[in-house]
């Protein structure tokens, strides 16, 4: 499945609607997208920095990669595909 533009306030929907009409956790990427959104949408004004600025293993990105899990229904403990 090719993943939705990352643009506009229905991303997540789009995903959620994916995933759960194709019985399927949601991918790393897709995840991401969520992730970024989030990280976009609630933090990064106040932060001065963007998704992409972000060091992989910073605890404000794993944060939001869990804040994507569970938007998207990922139970713990369950990887991505």
């Amino acid at each position: 499945m090719n993943s939705p533009a990352p643009d506009g306030g229905s991303i997540f929907h789009a995903l959620l609607r994916a995933c759960l009409s194709e019985q399927r956790s949601p991918t790393d990427d897709e995840l991401n997208i969520v992730a970024s959104k989030i990280w976009h949408e609630g933090f990064a004004a106040s932060s001065g920095k963007r998704w992409q600025d972000l060091a992989p293993q910073s605890a404000a990105h794993i944060a939001m990669l869990n804040a994507a899990k569970g938007a998207l229904g990922v139970r713990a403990g369950c990887r991505s595909h």
